[in-house]
């Protein structure tokens, strides 16, 4: 099983990170914001991307190679994101 994690506020990147560390699933992590100001134990396992951007819509249309898709803490651009998918 491949899940999709978005987050977008720095403070917590890392302790979502560990909650899934040790699962038997694929776990990719995205940073959706306008900046990138994460900055923690975790920055090889986080993808950067910048809402609207090429990487965005290659996320968003490739979105069906995940099982199960995360929003921590909605906000407007994961809004956007999930009528995009």
């Amino acid at each position: 099983m491949r899940i999709a994690h978005f987050l977008s506020d720095s403070k917590f990147v890392d302790e979502h990170i560990t909650k899934y560390f040790e699962s038997d699933f694929s776990n990719d992590y995205f940073f959706l914001k306008k900046e990138n100001n994460y900055s923690g134990k975790n920055t090889d396992k986080v993808s950067y991307v910048q809402p609207e951007s090429a990487d965005y819509q290659n996320l968003v249309n490739s979105i069906d190679n995940y099982d199960i898709v995360i929003l921590y803490y909605l906000n407007k651009d994961k809004v956007k994101l999930l009528k995009a998918i």
